[in-house]
C-alpha cells in the first residue's frame, strides 16, 4: 500500500470558480455561464428558462408550478363556496366571509340598487294599483249614475 501524497492528482480537475451576481453553472457541462444564457457556449446545451430578477427585483409571478397542492385546491374550492353562497342571499355577504373588506362597498352599493329598484319599479307599481283602483272606483260611480238616471225615468 503506497502512502498517500498531499500532491493533488493531475487527472482531477480542479472545482470552477464559484459564479458571480449574474453566472449560472451550466445544466450539462457545469462551466460558469450567464444566468440569462438560453445555451451554453461551451457545450452548446440549451438552458431551462429560470425566472429572470431584474435590476428593480421584479420576478416573474407565471414562473413555477403550474398547478396547485391537493390542500391549497380544496381551501379554495370551500371559500368559492362560501363567497357564491352567501353573496347570492346579499352581495358583499360572502365577501365579508372570506375576509375581503371591500364586502362593506358592496353591501351598501347593493342596498342602494334594491332602494332605487324600489323606486323605479315599486313606487309606480304601486302608482298603478292606486290609478286602477282610482279608474274603477270612477266606473261604479258612472253606473250607479247610469242606474239612477234609469230609475227615475219609468
Amino acid at each position: 500500500m503506497e502512502p498517500e501524497s498531499s500532491v493533488p492528482n493531475d487527472s482531477v480537475p480542479p472545482p470552477p470558480p464559484p459564479p458571480g451576481q449574474d453566472q449560472k453553472f451550466c445544466m450539462d457541462c457545469g462551466k460558469v455561464i450567464l444566468r440569462r444564457a438560453e445555451i451554453c457556449p461551451g457545450c452548446g446545451c440549451r438552458q431551462t428558462a429560470a425566472p429572470y430578477k431584474g435590476p428593480s427585483g421584479f420576478t416573474n409571478p407565471f414562473a413555477g408550478p403550474a398547478t396547485r397542492s391537493p390542500e391549497l385546491q380544496s381551501s379554495f374550492v370551500t371559500q368559492m363556496a362560501v363567497l357564491i353562497g352567501l353573496n347570492i342571499l346579499w352581495n358583499g355577504l360572502g365577501n365579508l366571509a372570506i375576509g375581503d373588506k371591500r364586502g362593506w362597498a358592496f353591501g351598501f352599493v347593493n342596498w342602494i340598487a334594491v332602494a332605487l329598484s324600489f323606486i323605479m319599479v315599486g313606487i309606480p307599481l304601486i302608482l298603478f294599483f292606486a290609478y286602477c283602483g282610482y279608474a274603477g272606483y270612477q266606473f261604479l260611480l258612472e253606473q250607479q249614475a247610469d242606474n239612477n238616471i234609469s230609475t227615475v225615468g219609468i
